[in-house]
């Protein structure tokens, strides 16, 4: 009786553990969507509404699109002086846990660039990003329809076997 309930214990153990491994490629794939997403409103903001880097922020906080990205939130909507813009937004990008190496990259390269100069310069810097993201949103899709599945069965799997050498 033990042993069979050790069997189904480890049998959810090991679904368990595939399917967070499967959630933790889904979440770097949705991360890539909500910054691909930012980076398309604030090319909006800026092309069609001449927003300000503060005005920009503003209007991020209270959108819905991108809600899950950390670093937003640590973000100033209005200009207080003696802060550099910059400064605070390498620092917010730095310290969110939830964006890769790739995604801190892209962020970082187009945060120097934002408020810097022309609404034409601030566009292509942020479509050059949005091209990098899309790119890197790509390989995570691909990445999570291969390798979700496989780390689904494969924890259903091992939690199986370990089951079966309790038995």
């Amino acid at each position: 009786m033990y042993k069979m309930l050790a069997f189904i214990c480890f049998v959810f153990a090991g679904a368990i553990i595939g399917v967070k491994l499967s959630d933790r490629l889904r979440a770097g794939r949705d991360c890539c969507r909500e910054i691909h997403a930012m980076l398309t409103q604030i090319c909006v903001m800026i092309r069609y509404r001449s927003l300000d880097v503060y005005e920009i922020i503003r209007e991020l906080h209270t959108s819905e699109v991108c809600g899950n990205l950390e670093f937003l939130r640590n973000l100033p909507d209005v200009y207080e002086p003696g802060t550099n813009f910059h400064d605070v937004w390498d620092k917010a990008v730095s310290e969110d846990d939830l964006l890769s190496g790739e995604e801190r990259s892209i962020l970082l390269s187009f945060g120097s660039t934002l408020g810097t100069s022309d609404a034409d310069g601030q566009i292509s810097s942020a479509e050059s990003a949005i091209e990098r993201i899309r790119e890197l949103e790509r390989i995570r899709s691909e990445e999570y329809s291969r390798k979700g599945k496989l780390y689904r069965s494969v924890g259903m799997l091992f939690g199986t076997m370990v089951g079966i050498l309790i038995i």
